[in-house]
């Protein structure tokens, strides 16, 4: 019998073969006679003639050729009504001025977007930001309130405002607050206003001390900030031991340095070993010119690589992984987080959108000094793209609907992906300084996108063969590495 090409993405680790079936969105361990079949059947034709390698999988209801008709995100009919009553976070751009100059900071003027300014957010701004916050959030029981800058504590008096309005007029709705501070700042009397209002804290510190100087340096005279930080960071675990377990790392990681200094400064210095870290690289969004792949970075990302493989060997043996790489755990997290996207699925609908778009302004609504609302603090802030509203008219549906239905941009390439469920698609990616969002930015995330997800089937794949449990640990606590 003549069949169609199926929908599916063929794979295999070291000693098996799988396939990834995209309308039931599951995962099937094949053998090689299927997998060679499969393969011939999506490489050279069109139409193939069914066999019984493949025969029990079409009885299953495997191998459908079915595919979305019609790109469109499941949440536009109801956009208005999310936007109204479920607004889950507020970051407020408390000032635009920082005490660092930090070379690949986003104001530094290497990026598009932004640079450094004396240009701060005035209260009454604030002040209405948080009003619309608790008034946009009524099916949310727990509405966060975040203070982004350049260093938001240059401005402490306006953060204690804002945090006294919000509790007095939460209305009995549960406020997280948050911030991300360098943490050169931080007094007594400013932590324990933090402590006392519990305010998690995020601390930017990226390795050692030659590491995070070379980079993260004092606007006043150029020196490295290592020691004020570090300092500051011993006082709070002194005075304040309970306020301190809260306390997250972020870590920048400039891929030209070495791993396993910046590794084992994480893994065994006393003053940062026992505090939470989550670290990304250096951001090439928006960034005037590209990051180039040297061979310093190519040593970096083997040293890396090398640093899974051994975690991936203490989890198959049900090992401590106390020992192991703080930084490359946190890939295993998302090979867990993908698991917990592996739900069986009858078929893909007519109509349907690739997963990564967030809802605009419910998942991290950006409040720039000026008042103006973004998606998140990640995008432009000079992108007629990403501007989504004023705090004085609101919302702008038009530009929300625009950015949420991102995959209508090469919406056939959308159709045809085998990723479309397992998307990580974000507006960010593909902005651009022209009126549209860019089909070659598109081009481009998808095919790096598709590469790394393909890896981490692969690593899912390799741990369930050796029996891993990703149900019972599906994702790795940040603090677990360091018991």
């Amino acid at each position: 019998m003549l069949i169609n090409k199926p929908f599916i993405k063929l794979f295999k680790t070291r000693s098996k073969y799988y396939m990834y079936d995209v309308n039931k969105n599951t995962i099937l361990n094949i053998d090689n006679k299927q997998y060679t079949f499969l393969k011939n059947c999506l490489e050279f034709n069109d139409n193939c003639f069914e066999t019984k390698e493949v025969n029990r999988l079409y009885k299953d209801g495997f191998l459908s050729s079915n595919k979305v008709k019609n790109i469109v995100h499941p949440a536009e009919e109801l956009l208005p009504y999310y936007l109204n009553n479920n607004v889950q976070m507020l970051i407020l751009q408390v000032t635009q001025q920082c005490n660092f100059r930090c070379e690949y900071c986003v104001y530094s003027g290497a990026y598009l977007n932004r640079s450094h300014s004396n240009k701060k957010m005035d209260i009454s701004t604030a002040l209405k930001g948080i009003d619309f916050i608790i008034n946009h959030s009524s099916n949310v029981e727990t509405i966060n309130i975040g203070f982004y800058g350049g260093e938001p504590l240059l401005e402490f008096n306006f953060i204690k405002k804002c945090i006294e309005y919000a509790e007095e007029k939460s209305d009995c709705k549960k406020i997280i607050f948050s911030m991300t501070t360098n943490a050169s700042l931080l007094t007594d009397e400013i932590v324990e206003f933090l402590y006392k209002h519990s305010v998690l804290l995020t601390i930017s510190l990226d390795g050692p001390k030659e590491i995070h100087n070379s980079h993260r340096k004092l606007a006043l005279n150029n020196n490295g900030s290592f020691d004020k930080v570090i300092n500051n960071i011993v006082r709070i675990e002194k005075k304040f031991p309970e306020y301190i377990k809260t306390i997250l790392f972020n870590t920048v990681i400039d891929t030209e340095n070495d791993f396993d200094c910046i590794d084992k400064f994480f893994l065994s210095y006393d003053t940062v070993k026992n505090i939470a870290l989550r670290s990304t690289f250096i951001s090439n969004n928006y960034k005037k010119d590209d990051i180039v792949i040297n061979e310093k970075r190519q040593d970096y990302y083997s040293k890396q690589s090398y640093e899974l493989f051994k975690i991936f060997y203490h989890l198959i043996k049900e090992k401590s992984t106390e020992n192991c790489s703080r930084i490359a755990i946190e890939e295993y997290n998302e090979v867990a987080k993908l698991s917990k996207k592996l739900v069986p699925q009858e078929i893909l609908p007519e109509r349907a959108h690739p997963s990564g778009p967030c809802i605009p302004g419910t998942h991290r609504l950006f409040m720039n000094a000026d008042g103006f609302f973004y998606p998140c603090e990640r995008v432009s802030e000079s992108s007629n793209l990403m501007q989504i509203g004023h705090i004085d008219t609101g919302f702008d549906i038009d530009k929300v609907k625009k950015i949420l239905n991102i995959g209508k941009v090469n919406e056939n390439a959308c159709k045809n992906c085998w990723a479309i469920r397992l998307c990580g698609i974000c507006a960010s990616l593909i902005d651009s300084t022209e009126k549209e969002f860019s089909e070659k930015r598109k081009e481009e995330f998808c095919k790096k996108f598709k590469l790394s997800l393909e890896e981490k089937l692969k690593n899912y794949c390799f741990l369930k063969e050796f029996g891993h449990d990703f149900e019972n640990n599906v994702e790795m606590n940040l603090n677990e590495v360091i018991k």
